[in-house]
């Protein structure tokens, strides 16, 4: 455009320099098929190099004729009919092109086509003789049109370029959303398919390994199955923790607690593991260390957790594993181990997903990953260094939590001062005997459903404690029958309902919370945790929703 306009300008200034005129002849012909060519580029489609040098070829040839070298209004006529021809090109390629919304391009449209008018006037007059009648008001047009033209279409193709930037961008937008809700789908889905048989591995291993006729060497395989249960369920835990935390869906509440205390409680969880290895383990907490800090005690623990069970794993037999936690303005919580440490060349995947150090340990090498990734969302860092003296591992974990005050501390729900009578309502059979086994053992009746309709009829013609509710049922999901349950009359239509759901994602847990529900277990089924959800069914409505689980309606 720019040769263009300098090119017509030359061409319509009254000049006395030859020069001059054939310069913006040869500006103009170069002109003309460099828009040509860009509009089509800018469209998405092929160069046309033979069109594109077709009009200096037929130029060139025009010019062998000496009738025509000699004439300057049949060069006019041509050089601008040739440009008008391109001009015309350029409008129908940005035109033609309707696969996107630009609201810039029917203005481009439109210039154009003015500019290739005014283009094929100029031709027309100098065709006909009449050029030099109207030469003043002609070469004003064209010399206020020109650089008018120009700028006009600079700023609309800047335009142009800036609304598809941001379609490409939105449209990137729109299918990570798709992407990211498509995993997250998939990740639910395998989530439950995996969780229902977990559910009666991780449940039947419990009942059995709390019979007290087992030999010694059969408790032994009831431990070996359960522990490999566990680790599958770690597994799909992390998968799902990563999913969330990469999908802007996790959350990270704060609310005051004891940072000794958290420690101590991760350090216990880890003990039985480190004395069958004789891995000697140490607490150290500086007096710096306020008695309560604000933060989110669940994710803190999951970090600490997640590197004493790597510390512990990789630690030979009669090493030592450190936890230590001081502050200085920050809470900063480091575990030190005596085990090999980590190869200098292995730093750069630390944590990076699915890395494994150690190809032999087990582990679905997304610990570190997830840690970090839970630093990071907590406002935090999490970085490794070598051990300080001898072999090791030094991994740190540094927090931006102050002082809190303490928070008053609930009493713990009561243990139930009786029986209670239990509906369970699963379409799995398998299911159903497992709850069965684990309520009855603790001295409960248990009721069984096959699917959401018989819960609903059960509920109104027996005298219930709570009910069991599997999420997903054939016939009427747990959701809707809490819903119609939540609509009967009198006491039965205010029974406890818990879910009890093989899908941990947090919108599952939310759905179930609005259809009525007053907590959320995710299977497997825990048996502490299920003790724990039967002592808050004799509690009343705004005690009870505090009952540990997935989640609780507050």
């Amino acid at each position: 455009m720019g040769l263009g306009c300098a090119g017509l300008v030359l061409m319509a200034a009254p000049l006395p320099v030859v020069l001059s005129r054939d310069l913006g002849k040869a500006l103009l012909l170069l002109s003309g098929p460099a828009s040509w060519t860009a509009a089509r580029v800018f469209c998405h489609r092929r160069p046309r190099p033979v069109v594109a040098v077709a009009g200096a070829v037929v130029w060139l040839l025009a010019c062998r004729i000496p009738a025509f070298s000699a004439s300057e209004a049949a060069q006019m006529a041509m050089t601008c009919a040739i440009g008008s021809g391109y001009t015309f090109a350029t409008a129908a390629a940005l035109r033609r092109t309707q696969d996107e919304a630009l609201r810039a391009r029917p203005l481009a449209f439109a210039l154009l086509l003015f500019h290739a008018v005014l283009y094929a006037a100029r031709a027309a007059l100098a065709a006909t003789g009449l050029d030099d009648a109207i030469a003043g008001p002609l070469v004003t047009i064209l010399l206020v049109e020109a650089p008018l033209h120009t700028i006009g279409m600079a700023f609309i193709l800047v335009l142009m370029t800036r609304e598809r930037a941001e379609l490409a961008t939105a449209a990137g937008l729109a299918e990570a959303r798709q992407a990211a809700d498509a995993r997250r789908r998939f990740l639910a889905h395998m989530s439950h398919e995996v969780r229902t048989p977990l559910n009666g591995v991780l449940g039947l291993a419990q009942v059995l390994r709390r019979d007290p006729a087992l030999r010694a060497d059969q408790r032994q395989h009831v431990e070996t199955i359960e522990a490999a249960g566990r680790h599958l369920l770690s597994v799909v835990n992390d998968a799902l923790d990563l999913a969330k935390i990469d999908s802007g869906r996790f959350d990270v509440a704060s609310r005051p607690f004891s940072p000794a205390a958290a420690a101590a409680a991760c350090l216990a969880l880890v003990r039985t593991a480190a004395i069958d290895k004789r891995i000697a383990l140490r607490l150290h907490v500086a007096a710096a260390v306020p008695p309560m800090v604000a933060g989110d005690t669940t994710r803190y623990q999951q970090v600490v957790l997640n590197l004493l069970w790597n510390a512990v794993k990789f630690t030979p037999d009669g090493g030592a594993v450190t936890l230590s936690v001081g502050f200085d303005g920050t809470l900063v919580t480091e575990v030190t181990d005596t085990g090999p440490g980590i190869p200098r060349n292995l730093l750069p995947l630390l944590f990076q997903d699915f890395a494994r150090i150690d190809q032999v340990q087990d582990g679905s090498g997304l610990g570190l990953a997830i840690s970090a990734r839970l630093a990071d969302r907590m406002g935090g860092r999490l970085s490794y260094q070598p051990a300080r003296n001898g072999p090791g591992s030094r991994f740190q974990l540094s927090l931006p939590w102050g002082e809190a005050a303490a928070a008053p501390v609930p009493d713990p729900p009561p243990a139930p001062e009786r029986a209670l009578i239990i509906l369970v309502a699963d379409d799995v059979p398998g299911n159903r005997a497992l709850l069965r086994m684990l309520l009855e053992a603790e001295g409960h009746t248990v009721i069984e459903a096959r699917g959401g309709a018989e819960a609903i009829a059960l509920a109104a013609q027996s005298r219930l404690d709570g009910i069991l509710m599997d999420v997903r049922m054939p016939d009427l999901d747990g959701p809707e029958a809490t819903r119609r349950i939540r609509l009967l009359p009198g006491a039965a239509g205010r029974v406890p309902v818990i879910a009890v759901s093989a899908d941990a994602m947090a919108e599952t847990a939310r759905d179930c919370l609005d259809a009525g529900m007053d907590a959320v277990l995710t299977k497997p089924i825990e048996h502490d945790a299920l003790l724990a959800a039967l002592s808050g069914l004799m509690q009343d409505p705004a005690t009870r929703a505090r009952v540990a689980g997935t989640a609780t309606r507050s």
